[in-house]
Formats: C-alpha cells, structure tokens, sequence
C-alpha cells in the first residue's frame, strides 16, 4: 500500500510538473505572439499615418496650385479692371473737353456777357 501511496504521490507530482512545464510554453507561446501582433498592428498604424500624412501633403500641393491660380486670375482681373478704370476717366475727360468746347461754341464770350 505504501507503494501504491508513493506511486500516487510521484505521479501527482509528475503532473503537477508537466502541468507547470506546459502553463509556461503556454505562456511563452502566448508572449511571443503578443509581440508578433504588437509589432504588426504598430506597423500597420505606421503605414496608415504615412499614407494619411501622404494624402495631407497631395491636398496641401493641390490647394497650393488652385491657390496660385486664383491669385493669377485675380491679378488678371485686378490689371483689366485697372485698365478700365483708365479707359473710364479718359472717356469722362473727353466728353467733359467736349462738352467746354460746346459751351465754348454756343456761348462764345462767357456767361458774364449777356
């Protein structure tokens, strides 16, 4: 019987043991592939922040390019509206000569001589 109790007792701990060995490959095995899943979503959030910054830096050269168009057309306007502004008071000045020269003609001696 006291085999028997010594047999029972070797191989409870024989189980207790192996039960141990495989709780730490467990948690081993478990580790590494925590790491492995650490470093492969850790890459994956760094190339999706490089392709978001990627898509940041085409819409800031592309509003760049809408911006430096508009301020051409707007220079463009600005210049045409500037030229006829000029066009305007050459116009206005014209007609005020002509309209002295019609005043000239029909009253030629000032309106002081009735």
């Amino acid at each position: 019987m006291e085999r028997k109790t010594e047999a029972l007792r070797l191989e409870r701990e024989q189980l207790v043991k192996d039960r141990e060995q495989i709780e730490d490959h467990v948690a081993k095995r478990l580790a590494a592939e925590r790491a492995q899943l650490v470093a492969t979503e850790n890459k994956k959030a760094r190339e999706a922040a490089a392709a978001e910054l990627q898509a940041k830096e085409s819409e800031a050269a592309e509003l760049r390019a809408t911006l430096h168009t508009n301020n051409a057309k707007l220079a463009e306007a600005q210049k045409q509206q500037a030229e006829l502004m000029r066009q305007q008071r050459a116009l206005e000045e014209e007609k005020r000569e002509l309209d002295l020269t019609i005043e000239k003609r029909v009253h030629p001696h000032g309106l002081g001589c009735a």
